[in-house]
């Protein structure tokens, strides 16, 4: 529990767009962190993180164009 308050008082202290890439790039860390522990982390764990990262990373692609047709409340 006290790595999740660490993160979120953390996240006080970024920018939105800074966070957001911290918890898409949770998804590369653990396995990392994981393999210094000492624990084995299976090929299928790697590859799932792999293609989560990279599945998060598509909608920054076409953020231009899409925030033009975002209402300016937005």
């Amino acid at each position: 529990m006290r790595v999740v308050g660490a993160q979120v008082y953390g996240l006080q202290l970024t920018t939105i767009a800074k966070g957001a890439f911290l918890i898409r790039a949770s998804i590369v860390f653990t396995p990392i962190l994981s393999t210094i522990a000492g624990d084995v982390v299976p090929r299928g764990l790697w590859a799932g993180a792999l293609l989560g990262f990279a599945g998060a990373r598509l909608p920054r692609r076409g953020r231009r164009s899409s925030q033009a047709a975002l209402p300016a409340a937005f």
